[in-house]
């Protein structure tokens, strides 16, 4: 394996289980299916209890996977819980969509995705997720998820496709009622959004008649 970017220490120290793709890959290469390189796979078979884990945590996860080549993200079913208390608790919605994301059980699901076509029932769902995604530059991805006609897309999603983790954890979001945590993150995000661009006055070059004139409704909102 060639990493695609430098490696953060000595090669010797570096290590990387990969039972789990390992599995995929020679699968693919017995059965003579091809890879779905729509499919990116993350997740671990845990060696003592052979269960199905996702080393590093959700968030970072995602994150990570955003940048690659791909359209869905195959996550553990079992960090659903994870990944929706985290949306209640922050609204980063917006990790929904970097890939969509789907869950899986089983190493035998796990191969089953990555060496299949994508059915065009989850093109469909797809498409329908997307059409959601669309409507941000009118209403932000939190009221999306609480309007009662988006919740009755998701859940046509959810009912071709229970796997649709993405759909799932934004229904869940939207039934969830807004936490403490919720507003909080959501003012401290604002707040910055407020007065970041203000610092701008430190720059030399910084042109300070538009900076004056942000000043006013900045104070304003945040009073």
């Amino acid at each position: 394996f060639s990493a695609t970017a430098p490696a953060p220490g000595p090669r010797r120290l570096l290590r990387a289980r990969a039972l789990l793709p390992g599995a995929a890959l020679i699968d693919s290469l017995l059965r003579k299916a091809p890879i779905n390189d729509q499919m990116i796979l993350s997740g671990e078979i845990e060696p003592a209890s052979s269960e199905i884990v996702l080393p590093g945590g959700v968030v970072p996860t995602i994150e990570a996977a955003a940048g690659m080549k791909g359209k869905y993200l195959l996550l553990p079913a079992s960090v659903a819980e994870d990944l929706i208390a985290h949306l209640v608790k922050t609204g980063q919605l917006g990790l929904l969509f970097s890939n969509e994301l789907l869950s899986y059980d089983t190493l035998a699901e796990a191969i089953d995705r990555v060496s299949s076509p994508t059915p065009e029932s989850l093109v469909a769902a797809s498409r329908t997720f997307r059409e959601i995604e669309s409507v941000t530059d009118r209403m932000p991805l939190i009221d999306l998820a609480r309007n009662d006609k988006v919740m009755e897309r998701l859940e046509t999603i959810l009912a071709t496709h229970p796997e649709h983790l993405s759909a799932h954890a934004m229904l869940e979001f939207g039934r969830t009622p807004e936490s403490p945590e919720l507003r909080i993150s959501l003012a401290a995000t604002r707040i910055n959004e407020l007065v970041t661009p203000l610092f701008g006055v430190d720059d030399p070059t910084a042109d300070l008649d538009a900076l004056a004139l942000r000043l006013d409704p900045a104070m304003l909102e945040l009073s």
